[in-house]
């Protein structure tokens, strides 16, 4: 039974198991199956908490709550009536996390983490492996909780893929940056961690830890206090899975009933192919190709709780082609006047791609904009596609 739980798009494991055995003999179907298919038909149940894991992450982002609203950005959630009318959506919301301090999403992660550490963090210092955000938030989040000083640091621990503006920025706050031969964030991940197992030092894991995700499910805590009519599906970019495990976990505590989509680039999808597959998959067994979205790219650590979390707690899988990506990138700019990563934009791509209208059609949706952080070659790219987007709707006008 396991090995059905990932299902069809559109398909819930509520509705899959009434097919077959009908809504009375579900039940018994349950009774006799075990966790396994009790986790995959109490997905979409009203009630709010639906496993004993979605309880452990909603906890740690209550336990998050405090400290990260001490310590970043209440970050507005934007109506947008062009991305509605692009969409076909009744209406679409963007959560700003661009906006965040430090211009993303993983400052909340790294405060959760840190802050509930201090004194081993104070004492060893810290290891973290990241392509640039997830970084940039724990030094951020170091300097604020702990200090710099003789005998703390931050060792930061990157890919060899790690794009030369992010390197740059990393390298200018003070950190020790230690680039890996390997273009793997997974061994990049690896090594810090064998790093702070060696040292002392506190590893905070860029999404395999329940204290970061924790802190991030406070963006959807966020998000379910902000929505002025609730929200009927919410997007969000996956890499990892630290941000959407905890906004799902969050989310579905607070608006029962609300679909929580995973949005990966085409061309790097790990999560999506290994839920498919139903394990982890390793490097060389899943597509790890370039992408605007770099912030999403890359492996997932072995045993990762995270993978667990969406196996129960996301109800679909979206993903977008690199010109979709680029598009997207463009429209918000169009739009709002406002430069996204790549990584951001991919949910957008998946919002308002030709083939996924009618799945928003009629209702509110919600779009995690995770980051901002952009290289200027790639703004420039973005801001000729804008332009080209402009003089191509001029000449249909």
């Amino acid at each position: 039974m396991a090995e059905s739980r990932v299902l069809p798009e559109g398909v819930s494991g509520w509705h899959a198991a009434a097919a077959v055995a009908g809504a009375a003999g579900a039940a018994l179907l349950v009774s006799k199956a075990g966790p396994a298919l009790w986790r995959a038909l109490s997905l979409d149940a009203p009630g709010g908490i639906v496993s004993p894991l979605h309880r452990r992450i909603f906890d740690a982002t209550l336990a998050a709550q405090p400290i990260v609203q001490a310590h970043t950005m209440r970050t507005a959630l934007l109506a947008s009536e062009p991305l509605a009318s692009a969409s076909g959506a009744k209406g679409v919301w963007l959560k700003l996390e661009s906006e965040q301090v430090t211009g993303s999403f993983k400052a909340r992660g790294a405060v959760s983490a840190l802050g509930q550490q201090l004194e081993a963090a104070r004492a060893c210092g810290v290891a973290t492996a990241s392509t640039g955000n997830h970084a940039k938030g724990v030094i951020r989040a170091f300097e604020g909780l702990v200090g710099f000083g003789p005998d703390t640091a931050v060792e930061v621990f990157v890919p060899a893929s790690i794009s030369e503006a992010k390197l740059r920025v990393l390298r200018a706050t003070g950190a020790n940056v230690r680039v890996q031969a390997s273009d793997d964030c997974e061994k990049a991940e690896a090594a810090a961690r064998a790093w702070a197992t060696e040292s002392g030092a506190v590893f905070v894991s860029p999404y395999n830890d329940l204290l970061v995700a924790g802190g991030q499910g406070t963006v959807g805590l966020e998000i379910a206090e902000q929505a002025p009519d609730g929200l009927d599906v919410v997007l969000v970019p996956v890499g990892g899975g630290g941000l959407i495990a905890g906004v799902a976990a969050a989310l579905k505590a607070r608006l029962p009933g609300v679909q929580v989509l995973g949005c990966q680039p085409e061309q790097n999808c790990c999560m999506r192919d290994s839920l498919l597959k139903g394990r982890i998959l390793g490097e060389g067994e899943f597509l790890n190709g370039a992408t605007l979205s770099d912030g999403t790219a890359g492996g997932i650590e072995a045993g990762s709780v995270t993978f667990e979390a969406c196996k129960e707690l996301v109800d679909g899988w979206l993903v977008a082609t690199e010109v979709e990506i680029l598009d997207a990138m463009a429209m918000v700019l169009r739009s709002h006047g406002k430069v996204v990563e790549g990584a951001a934009a991919c949910a957008v791509a998946c919002a308002t791609a030709p083939r996924n209208r009618a799945r928003f059609a009629g209702k509110n949706v919600g779009i995690v904009v995770c980051g901002g952080n952009v290289a200027p070659a790639v703004v420039v790219k973005v801001a000729q596609r804008a332009m080209e987007q402009a003089d191509e709707e001029a000449k249909t006008a």
